[in-house]
């Protein structure tokens, strides 16, 4: 199913947004961890993963991170590459859990509920160098027809019945030559998502188009 990748120019403008946070994460201050540039930098760039992959390696040891969310920034239909923020999912030894932002901001923390145990949790593996290869490997199963329009998010998650971090990534495209789409006198510009998750031999799999 199709959906609409802009309505105006108009509406872009006034629906652009940019997530920030503010407060102190896992008992660190926030000037130890948000060591950001001002330049935004791409969802499909080295640099987004390589700043995440720090930010990750600060955070306090007696936290255990069993999930990351990496969203573009602004609304879905506006299809944007650039990098928006990035959420963890921490839980320590008393399996007290948070959810937290620590980029491009530090967020306050939120608690969390989900039904793990910080025992069952693997070390988390996360690196820039990984999470490109995944991301160009997602992007070489593009369909031909199809072009890339963006990056949308990267989520790593816990996979309680396989025990293991397992990673999705979702990716905006259009098919070549059917961009837009006309109906009396308005024109649309419109776009696909293609889901992929990487499977544990480091190969990816592709839903088929929503």
């Amino acid at each position: 199913m199709k959906k609409v990748f802009y309505v105006s120019l108009l509406l872009a403008m006034t629906t652009l947004c940019s997530c920030k946070f503010a407060g102190k994460i896992a008992g660190k201050a926030a000037s130890q961890l948000a060591d950001t540039t001002e330049e935004a930098t791409k969802m499909d760039e080295a640099a987004t993963y390589e700043s995440i992959q720090d930010a990750i390696s600060k955070l306090d040891s007696k936290w255990k991170v069993f999930g990351i969310r990496i969203r573009n920034e602004g609304t879905d239909n506006l299809c944007q590459n650039t990098f928006g923020w990035c959420n963890v999912h921490l839980i320590d030894a008393d399996n007290q859990q948070i959810y937290q932002g620590i980029l491009p901001e530090v967020g306050s923390p939120s608690t969390s509920n989900e039904r793990v145990t910080y025992d069952e949790i693997p070390p988390i593996d996360f690196t820039a160098e990984g999470a490109m290869k995944n991301i160009e490997a997602c992007k070489a199963l593009i369909p031909a027809e199809y072009k890339f329009l963006n990056l949308q998010d990267y989520v790593v998650t816990f996979d309680k019945r396989e025990k293991r971090m397992e990673t999705e990534v979702t990716i905006n495209v259009q098919e070549i030559g059917k961009e837009k789409i006309e109906a009396n006198g308005v024109t649309e510009e419109v776009y696909d998502s293609l889901h992929f998750t990487v499977n544990p031999d480091g190969s990816v799999s592709c839903r088929e188009l929503d």
